[in-house]
């Protein structure tokens, strides 16, 4: 199977919309803040506290995504060393499975995602929610498996 991996960066927002990342996470946010529930004001606001530039790698980017995450929005990335997916939500419940579910299902048929890469899901400031020592794999996130 051919894997496509145009899109190895996704968000998925608290009502389950996939929206994929071209570029970083950050990127996507600062470019349409509104759908984020953010505005330009508040992203420029939070770069100007920590003193850096637009899409930088550092704290004001750490601030903006912990902060989405704690509302309930999910990150998702590749992770090409061992070609795994990392998961960041802020809670593994009902309805973080679904959209996960969903997300899955969606990688697969869109070939960004095979069903036997592991994922690894941890919280907004990178505890692990599943055994880091038994990984997940995208067929069960597919198939609604989780652990509880």
């Amino acid at each position: 199977m051919q894997t496509n991996y145009d899109y190895s960066a996704y968000w998925i927002s608290p009502e389950g919309d996939i929206i994929p990342v071209p570029d970083c996470h950050i990127s996507v946010v600062i470019r349409d803040p509104e759908t984020f529930g953010l505005t330009t004001a508040i992203v420029d606001r939070i770069h100007k506290k920590h003193s850096e530039p637009l899409h930088t790698e550092g704290n004001a980017r750490i601030e903006i995504i912990t902060a989405l995450i704690k509302k309930r929005w999910i990150r998702l990335r590749l992770v090409t060393r061992d070609y795994s997916w990392t998961i960041q939500c802020n809670k593994l419940d009902e309805s973080a499975r679904q959209h996960l579910s969903k997300w899955a299902q969606y990688a697969i048929n869109n070939k960004s995602a095979k069903k036997d890469m592991a994922v690894y899901i941890s919280n907004e400031d990178g505890t692990y929610l599943t055994d880091r020592s038994e990984p997940i794999f995208i067929s069960a996130l597919a198939r609604l498996t989780l652990m509880d």
